[in-house]
């Protein structure tokens, strides 16, 4: 199920100017408002759209348009390289997953989360954020959360403006082709 939990607002701001967020009426409406601008951010089928402030430009607009446009078949596509490099698409995403600690508990942020296919190799203990500058693709990580009964939040927004505060997230996760980034718990901490 994809929503936006009243608990999450708490690790939540506006990109720019880091301002809280609040649901409008105090509940579950279409937007969020920040506090004290009083900026909107629309929600649409639970996707908060962090765009609707500021229009994308440049290379990010460009990759949102290609995006969107191969969004439907984004997965097969992967599927077929994977098979062209001799690998299952779930053996080679598996190479980098297999490295995490995520935990009960942790939060974890996919920046570039596209299609949501690394989520389904993960804990479902751990609490799920994905960002992407695509709506094409959240829709598609949408369905296919809805699908497989995951639990996440979704967002759009480019990864440099990020909506997100710091210290409360675990683990971040950023997907570049075949290169994974990831950040997590400092090793005192594990």
């Amino acid at each position: 199920m994809v929503i936006v939990k009243p608990e999450t607002l708490s690790i939540l701001q506006t990109p720019k100017t880091a301002e809280i967020l609040k649901f409008a009426d105090g509940k579950a409406p279409d937007f969020l408002i920040s506090q004290p601008s009083g900026e909107r951010y629309s929600i649409q089928d639970g996707i908060v759209d962090f765009n609707s402030t500021e229009p994308i430009s440049g290379l990010n607009q460009k990759y949102q348009k290609l995006y969107n446009r191969i969004a439907p078949l984004y997965d097969l596509s992967t599927t077929i390289y994977a098979a062209l490099k001799s690998k299952s698409d779930r053996q080679r995403v598996m190479e980098y997953l297999q490295e995490l600690e995520i935990k009960d508990g942790d939060r974890v942020l996919e920046t570039s989360i596209g299609t949501g296919r690394n989520i389904q190799y993960l804990p479902r203990t751990a609490s799920y954020y994905g960002i992407d500058i695509s709506l094409g693709m959240l829709k598609q990580c949408q369905r296919k959360a809805r699908r497989q009964n995951w639990e996440l939040e979704l967002f759009l927004c480019p990864a440099e403006s990020l909506c997100f505060i710091d210290k409360p997230l675990m683990w971040s996760i950023m997907w570049a082709g075949s290169i994974i980034s990831t950040t997590g718990p400092p090793p005192s901490a594990k």
